[in-house]
């Protein structure tokens, strides 16, 4: 099969990397996505195992289209009854750049149509389109003139890992979490530390990190079990070898602050899932506010701060200056990562930056930057235009 892995801006060597360990062939990077070739097992295991992908999808067809006419016709071809039947629901979504194709939802509406009289053609029954939640997902894309056509094998959005009991305002994702702790390079081993834990994402990610839980590991739908060619042997199978592969506890601490007892409390509750894989004695959340706080031993520190937008700050470039100022004091010997999409306020930190890297989180542009803590790296309460 031709798949296509998808991802955000930012994380597509991330998605090869964990691509390559899974045996995937034809890895090719694309802009926000990583196309290669596997077969049924490849599939769901990348599904389950993939933690920087959003959703999993297979190209069914690839087409030149003039009008809509030729989309229409080319949607009708597909032999769509020999991967669902009229008893299950499915929605179309459309992403379109083209100067031809001008309106999405007009582009979905199209090959809706094109379905359902396939259809009702076929057999004088339709199946239902449902918009939340459908059995079936399909995708298209209209670039210019080229149209893709893809099934969604994932539903939901990967990112829902489905262990998170509460929120907290302005969520970091948890595959943009997860890639942060790759991109930060934590294997487990090191003592880290998240100052700022809202509801505990970066936790929740570093403990699944740490002990090799797999990804989807909380979840139970995906849209490729409603398919008529769903093979759950194969699907067990790749569930028992994944979990097998769960590693015991060892490795360093994970230490989860925030000044907001509610958010330490949320943390909390979304780490009671794991309970069952033991270790849990490694986590450690407390009620703490990090601008009073300094480090007792080394730690790999990171810190998703707010950005004074759904969290608003009275004086954000002052409170940016005070996280630099307390982690080149208090912090020596540590190494800090950041993500802000408050440029203008990262300057304040006021740190000489090691790296840079450009990400988003959801449709916002970020930074991710890393601090080197040594003795003397801050410039003297002056901002900086590292960026």
């Amino acid at each position: 099969m031709n798949l296509v892995a998808k991802t955000y801006a930012g994380l597509e060597d991330l998605l090869v990397a964990e691509l390559e360990a899974l045996g995937a062939k034809d890895i090719v990077k694309i802009r926000r996505g990583v196309t290669f070739t596997g077969d049924t097992k490849l599939l769901y295991k990348c599904n389950y195992l993939l933690r920087c992908a959003t959703r999993v999808l297979i190209n069914m067809k690839v087409s030149e289209i003039a009008d809509e006419q030729a989309l229409y016709d080319t949607v009708y071809k597909i032999p769509w009854e020999e991967y669902f039947t009229v008893k299950e629901s499915f929605s179309v979504d459309a992403v379109v750049v083209s100067d031809v194709f001008t309106h999405s939802q007009y582009v979905a509406l199209k090959t809706k149509d094109a379905i359902v009289d396939r259809f009702r053609r076929k057999y004088h029954k339709r199946p239902n389109v449902q918009r939340i939640e459908p059995d079936v997902k399909i995708n298209i894309y209209i670039f210019q003139n080229t149209l893709t056509i893809s099934l969604d094998s994932s539903g939901e959005s990967l990112h829902r890992r489905n262990y998170k009991i509460h929120q907290v305002t302005a969520p970091l994702s948890e595959v943009l979490a997860a890639a942060m702790l790759q991109l930060a390079g934590y294997t487990g081993e090191q003592d880290l530390l998240d100052p700022m834990c809202g509801s505990g994402t970066l936790g929740t990610e570093a403990f699944m990190l740490k002990r090799n839980i797999p990804a989807a590991y909380f979840r139970t739908h995906f849209c490729f079990k409603q398919w008529i060619h769903y093979r759950p042997e194969i699907w067990e199978q790749v569930v028992e070898e994944a979990q097998q592969e769960i590693l015991e506890p060892n490795g360093g601490v994970i230490i989860c602050r925030d000044k907001q007892l509610s958010s330490i409390r949320k943390t909390e509750q979304n780490f009671e899932p794991f309970e069952e894989f033991g270790g849990l004695d490694q986590v450690i959340t407390k009620r703490k506010d990090f601008l009073r706080t300094e480090a007792d031993q080394p730690y790999l520190i990171i810190i998703n701060p707010p950005y004074d937008d759904k969290i608003e700050v009275d004086d954000i470039l002052g409170f940016y200056q005070e996280i630099g100022t307390r982690l080149k004091h208090k912090y020596v010997g540590s190494t800090a990562w950041m993500l802000s999409s408050h440029f203008d306020a990262l300057k304040f930190v006021g740190l000489a930056t090691s790296q840079r890297i450009e990400l988003f989180n959801g449709a916002l542009p970020v930074k991710y930057m890393k601090y080197e803590l040594y003795q003397g790296s801050k410039k003297e309460d002056k901002p900086t235009n590292e960026l």
